[in-house]
């Protein structure tokens, strides 16, 4: 990894660790003082059980992004969170960008604040995009889980892509699945004129075997696992979600304000049909004609 950005993942850790402290200390001044490092001496011993969020793999998928689509810059890139042990998807969004830091570690923030927790450890591969998730996992993992040495138990590792294994065989299993057809639908309005990525208004936008993953993340007690899930309060997701400079709305915006309230106004003023891959070029033609 360049050591620019061993630096700037560093200075991540202090600025999170500071933000997290005095988040605690507003709303729990003696919760705080109970959970400093240092207070209560805890005995740490070698973590022996295996289970899920013990290691969560992240990645992107790019085949229905912009270069994969030759679609002008149009794309619909995956972001995606999987279990190692349980091999359970936890998360998954589709994104503008899956290459910009702010809009992953808003999409992170996102995944910790729908289970309310972060595993012990998050794995990814070496992209800038990931800029965000050594410091959050740095900060949250030394605040809630004080008594784990992260020398021995990291809270994120880097490994390149083609070690990410686990990940990288969601993204096989999805394009041999669906992906392939995904991908004839979408491009189907180019191959056919409907869209033209020359029309503003058509590309408008800024730029254990044999156990189900389910039941195993369910019940992993039930299959020699535990969970390893460590809680993760609100107030300390809203306080990390405000450190990063770009939004979460705006992070995440795939047309700008104007637009989507045009565009919004046109769907219904069609009745707001529901849209499927076999009608959505359809549609994308009936409101193209309305909105030139």
């Amino acid at each position: 990894m360049p050591s620019f950005d061993i630096s700037l993942l560093n200075s991540y850790q202090t600025l999170i660790s500071r933000i997290i402290r005095e988040t605690m200390l507003l709303n729990d001044p003696e919760g705080y003082d109970g959970r400093y490092p240092g207070r209560k001496r805890i005995k740490r011993a070698q973590l022996k059980a295996h289970g899920t969020w013990q290691e969560i793999h992240m990645d992107g998928h790019e085949k229905l992004g912009a270069q994969a689509l030759e679609m002008g810059g149009i794309g619909f890139p995956i972001y995606g969170m999987k279990d190692k042990w349980g091999t359970g998807i936890l998360y998954l969004s589709v994104v503008p960008d899956d290459r910009h830091s702010d809009v992953i570690g808003h999409v992170f923030l996102d995944f910790v604040e729908l289970y309310g927790a972060i595993p012990q450890q998050v794995t990814t591969d070496k992209g800038s995009e990931t800029g965000h998730i050594y410091g959050f996992m740095t900060g949250l993992k030394s605040t809630y889980a004080p008594n784990i040495d992260l020398t021995r138990y990291p809270c994120h590792v880097a490994v390149k892509s083609t070690n990410n294994t686990p990940i990288e065989g969601l993204w096989r299993w999805f394009r041999d699945q669906c992906g392939k057809n995904l991908h004839l639908h979408i491009t189907k309005g180019r191959d056919e004129g409907i869209f033209n990525p020359n029309n503003p208004i058509h590309r408008n936008k800024l730029m254990p075997s044999g156990v189900s993953p389910n039941e195993l993340h369910a019940h992993p007690e039930h299959y020699a696992g535990r969970c390893f899930a460590i809680p993760v309060p609100e107030d300390a997701i809203l306080a990390l979600r405000d450190s990063i400079k770009i939004s979460r709305e705006a992070a995440l915006r795939w047309v700008p304000d104007e637009f989507d309230i045009m565009a919004r106004q046109v769907y219904e003023g069609l009745g707001s049909p529901v849209a499927s891959a076999e009608t959505a070029w359809e549609l994308f033609s009936q409101m193209a004609a309305i909105m030139h």
